[in-house]
C-alpha cells in the first residue's frame, strides 16, 4: 500500500512539473513592402497561454544581397550605393485574452518610415522588409487547437 502511494505522489508530482507555467516565448514573423503603416488582420496566436501580460519585442531585417533584384545597382541613392534604409516600428494594437483573462494572442501593426528618402521618391519594388515579432512572460501549455486563420508562432 505504501509502495502503491508513494508511486502515485511520483507520478503526481512528474504531472505537474510538466505542467507548471515558466518562463516562454513566441515568436512570429510578418513581411512588408514599401513605406507606411501595415495593420495585419490576422490575430497571432502564441501556441501558448500566457498568465502575465507579454512583453513584446521586434526588430526588422532588410536583406541586402537581394538589393541588385530589385533595381539598386552600385552607384544607387546612397554615398554605399545600397538602397536607403528604412526606420520601423511595430507594435501590438490589441491583446487577445481567454476566459481567465490570460494572454493567449494578439494583433500587430508596423509603420515603416524612409527618412532619407522623399515619400514620392519611394519605390514601389522597394526591398522587402521582414518583421520579427517575440513576446516573452509566464506561460502554460496552449491545449487548445491552432487557429488556421491566424499568424503563427514557434513557442
Amino acid at each position: 500500500m505504501v509502495d502503491q502511494d508513494l508511486a502515485q505522489r511520483e507520478t503526481d508530482l512528474a504531472r505537474d512539473a510538466a505542467n507548471k507555467g515558466g518562463p516562454a516565448m513566441a515568436n512570429c514573423h510578418v513581411r512588408t513592402k514599401g513605406a507606411g503603416t501595415f495593420a495585419f488582420a490576422k490575430r497571432i496566436d502564441f501556441g501558448l497561454t500566457f498568465i502575465e501580460q507579454p512583453f513584446p519585442m521586434f526588430c526588422s531585417e532588410v536583406d541586402l544581397d537581394d538589393a541588385d533584384d530589385y533595381g539598386f545597382e552600385s552607384g544607387g541613392n546612397t554615398p554605399a550605393g545600397t538602397p536607403s534604409l528604412p526606420q520601423c516600428t511595430g507594435y501590438v494594437t490589441s491583446w487577445d485574452t481567454d476566459d481567465q483573462g490570460n494572454w493567449t494572442g494578439c494583433w500587430v501593426a508596423v509603420s515603416v518610415v524612409f527618412p532619407f528618402t522623399p515619400p514620392s521618391s519611394v519605390p514601389d519594388t522597394a526591398l522587402p522588409i521582414k518583421h520579427y515579432f517575440t513576446f516573452a512572460a509566464v506561460a502554460i501549455k496552449d491545449l487548445s487547437d491552432n487557429d488556421e486563420d491566424a499568424i503563427p508562432t514557434t513557442a
